[in-house]
């Protein structure tokens, strides 16, 4: 499809106080669009359809139309070896990973990356942390007949694609670890990457096209290298310990330059290696391509994500301004590759957080998102619900391009 550019037509201004921030190099054009979920083909002005025939759309269509089709999904596979067709899965998915939480990045080959969270409920019939949460008391297992597992290995899921998406695989290193949780151990020191027992991850890639998938587990974290689309693991071991957070709930990666490594780690209390103030998130910095990292500090603000340009310097955290139901979503700028002592603007490295909307009701799951592009362009989306969980949810957008 031909690159094009749309114009949205704003249904519902949002007055958004800049103050001092609105000659902000990063964000000072910033505008926020407040669209309604249901309503988004509306919202941007141009018909958005599937598979709709142009001859056959008649004259009741409003602004410019895109034509375009999805093919059909591509669901993630499992080792064959460690299909259990009586764990419990569902009739014609049973050669497929169970997963949740996905996160996507792509290099500049085109080559895809992908990872999930593995469902904590399918690694056996029952669970080793049973007295808290429930459930029989049991070790967990992968890729083992008649254990009701759907697991192939201990790392949380990670596939690769070659050919944009047609065809997905597992990574260079995944491959499956029969046993329990035993074998699990003795594996995360001797044998492959995807021995190292992970709960959720990211990925990012850098400049040089160099994959970092940071796993998560309940007293560190992992980091995995790869280059080649996928096809070569180069961590220095199995298992390179992050040497930093435990308990991280979420990780938010991103990278750039030659082996600049951004992370945002979700503790909500101050790790023992990081200084002494407060925050829900905390940002760890490297420019070695891993551990060790030289920064670590407090994100002031609610739920955050970040993002970097691939080869220029600007990094962004988009967040909540404060962790609680209502307030605003801002922006945290730093025009230096994240270098610095503080996110605020005392080192001359992070600017003045720039406000881009409102937060009337928090969402499930509304965090803010934000991506970007070597052009300058930033994008933050994130989700209101300011009639309640179970009411319609808006969607909110407002987009740099400055």
């Amino acid at each position: 499809m031909a690159s094009q550019v749309l114009e949205a037509e704003l249904i519902e201004p949002v007055d958004i106080n800049l103050g001092d921030n609105s000659s902000n190099l990063a964000l000072g054009g910033t505008i926020a669009v407040s669209i309604i979920f249901i309503l988004l083909s509306a919202l941007i002005g141009s018909s958005i359809t599937k598979d709709l025939n142009p001859a056959n759309s008649g004259d009741n269509l409003q602004g410019e139309q895109i034509y375009f089709s999805w093919s059909e999904p591509e669901y993630m596979p499992r080792h064959e070896e460690c299909i259990d067709p009586n764990n419990g899965q569902d009739e014609g998915y049973i050669g497929y990973g169970i997963g949740y939480e996905p996160s996507l990045s792509i290099d500049s080959e085109g080559n895809l990356f992908v990872t999930a969270h593995k469902d904590l409920r399918w690694g056996g019939e029952g669970n080793p942390f049973a007295p808290v949460i429930g459930g029989n008391l049991d070790t967990w297992y992968a890729c083992e007949d008649g254990e009701m597992t759907s697991w192939d290995y201990w790392a949380s899921w990670f596939w690769i694609s070659n050919d944009g998406g047609e065809t997905w695989g597992h990574g260079e290193n995944f491959e499956p670890t029969p046993g329990n949780l035993v074998n699990s151990a003795v594996g995360s020191v001797s044998g492959s990457g995807s021995e190292c027992l992970g709960d959720e991850g990211d990925i990012a890639v850098d400049a040089n096209d160099v994959v970092y998938y940071l796993d998560t587990t309940l007293e560190d974290n992992w980091w995995h290298k790869f280059t080649d689309g996928g096809n070569t693991y180069i961590s220095p071991s199995v298992c390179e310990r992050m040497q930093t957070m435990a308990a991280d709930d979420r990780p938010w990666v991103s990278a750039q330059g030659d082996g600049i490594i951004h992370y945002l780690g979700n503790s909500g209390a101050s790790p023992p290696e990081c200084t002494a103030d407060v925050g829900r998130y905390w940002y760890y910095h490297s420019e070695s391509g891993g551990a060790p990292f030289s920064q670590c500090y407090a994100m002031p603000g609610g739920w955050s994500t970040i993002s970097s340009q691939n080869n220029g310097p600007y990094v962004f955290v988009a967040q909540e301004d404060a962790d609680s139901d209502s307030g605003t979503v801002q922006v945290r700028v730093s025009p230096e590759y994240g270098r610095g002592t503080g996110p605020g603007p005392s080192d001359g490295t992070w600017l003045e957080p720039v406000t881009v909307g409102p937060r009337t009701g928090n969402c499930p799951e509304g965090y803010p998102v934000v991506n970007n592009n070597e052009g300058g362009m930033v994008v933050v989306t994130w989700a209101d619900c300011p009639n309640g969980n179970t009411g319609p949810w808006e969607m909110n957008v407002a987009v740099s391009y400055d």
